[in-house]
């Protein structure tokens, strides 16, 4: 949800998958396995490296949800147990968010954990093109902790966006604006 180090929303990547959902207006439910490696041929996963996924989402009316995920990696380097919760609003042209996110070392370390906020404003009708700015403090431990802000100016390609023709995206981003540089 919030990128960065400590991001479980995509760190398992893997080949190919299974999951399946279950709709209940508002709420959908759902559970995903997926595999590090292919089951077959040169890259067989001997290691059994797996990741389970479990997602709860709700639409709140029309204008904005909740989403909250938890994983768990099998044999997974990087993120044995992963959680995360992103709140989206929908309010016309201008989209704001909140997220977080952390993982649960096996090793009973500190927890590292993102916190995000920002907007996205859209602006041209098709939605393809933007301007975002995001606030964003890491803690990789207890006693390590960091801000930063990124911008992002998003123009479609062709047709796509607010100027016929032009496609380009431009982001400026501060990774540690409370550090010493």
């Amino acid at each position: 949800y919030v990128t960065g180090d400590n991001d479980v929303s995509t760190a398992y990547t893997g080949n190919g998958g299974l999951t399946l959902g279950y709709e209940l207006d508002p709420v959908t439910l759902s559970l995903g396995i997926l595999s590090e490696e292919s089951w077959t041929g040169d890259d067989a996963n001997t290691d059994n490296a797996y990741a389970f996924l479990g997602t709860v989402a709700l639409k709140i009316g029309d204008d904005a949800s909740l989403e909250g995920k938890v994983a768990y990696g099998h044999e997974y380097d990087s993120q044995p147990i992963g959680i995360g919760a992103k709140a989206t609003f929908d309010l016309g042209d201008i989209d704001p968010s909140i997220s977080f996110d952390g993982k649960i070392p096996e090793d009973g370390s500190d927890i590292p954990w993102d916190v995000g906020a920002g907007f996205t404003w859209n602006l041209s009708a098709d939605e393809n093109a933007s301007f975002a700015a995001d606030v964003k403090m890491t803690s990789a431990s207890a006693s390590d902790s960091e801000v930063g802000v990124s911008a992002t100016l998003t123009e479609g390609d062709g047709d796509d966006g607010a100027l016929a023709g032009l496609g380009a995206s431009l982001t400026l981003e501060l990774s540690d604006v409370t550090g010493d540089s």
